[in-house]
């Protein structure tokens, strides 16, 4: 049983903004060129913005109360992350937008209608925001900068159980980051229908060419089967994987 959850209708993509830090504009850029072509529903929207120690200071009316005595990086990663969906919000049409509040589970709060996901790496944040529909999108977006080799092959077996490291022909560094991320992103993108943290063993890489999908590997939720697969969109550029899922949530099977 496959599930794709990728339509057409490419996303508006945010590039760089005026006042992005060097050396994270040219990085952005490459992200923001390479992420151009995403499926996603019409009126998706991506963005990015560099995750800087001085925006924290200047930008303190995003910061929630709650995250006042956070640690100065979790400051400055809340920040930019709501900086990219404020951008994001705002390229999809939205003309002022709130800043997305901190809800259920510390999920984002998205404008009615709106759904949208959120992720740092070490150096840049990203959100995509795309149209709801029927209160049934689901959405998953996950950043992170592909690691170095030697953690790569220390983490493997715990990531990608299911198979041996090295086997689609590119670096194992980029192969192994990319299952990590399609995982977090399924993960992410599903966890508003389970509500639980799941292992990476419960769900599977499968490969086909350079494309990716995941399998779930046991029961997730009643619409959610063991066997379910979803494929993962994902972007390699400046040292970065991008991964996105969005469609719409299956329907339990009928009795």
């Amino acid at each position: 049983m496959t599930n794709s959850f990728s339509e057409n209708g490419g996303p508006h993509v945010n590039g760089p903004s005026d006042d992005a830090a060097e050396p994270f504009r040219e990085t952005i850029e490459a992200l923001s060129n390479a992420c151009a072509d995403l499926a996603m529903p019409a009126g998706g929207q991506i963005a990015f913005a560099p995750i800087r120690p001085d925006w924290e200071r200047h930008t303190s009316d995003i910061l929630p109360s709650c995250l006042g005595h956070a640690a100065p990086k979790r400051k400055q990663e809340f920040v930019a992350g709501r900086l990219a969906a404020l951008a994001a919000l705002r390229g999809a049409g939205l003309a002022d937008p709130a800043v997305p509040a901190i809800g259920a589970d510390r999920l984002p709060v998205w404008p009615e209608g709106w759904r949208g996901s959120i992720s740092h790496g070490t150096e840049i944040a990203v959100a995509v925001v795309v149209p709801d529909k029927g209160g049934r999108q689901i959405l998953g977006l996950d950043l992170e900068p592909v690691m170095p080799r030697d953690l790569a092959q220390q983490l493997a077996a715990s990531l990608m159980p299911e198979a041996r490291a090295g086997g689609q022909g590119m670096p194992a560094e980029i192969e192994i980051t990319r299952v990590f991320s399609a995982k977090e992103t399924l993960f992410k993108a599903l966890y508003p229908q389970v509500r639980a943290i799941k292992e990476f063993s419960a769900a599977r890489a499968i490969w086909n060419g350079d494309a990716l999908s995941l399998a779930l590997t046991e029961p997730w939720a009643e619409a959610l089967p063991e066997g379910l697969v979803f494929a993962i969109e994902q972007r390699v550029a400046a040292g970065v994987v991008v991964s996105l899922l969005s469609g719409i949530a299956p329907d339990a099977p009928s009795t």
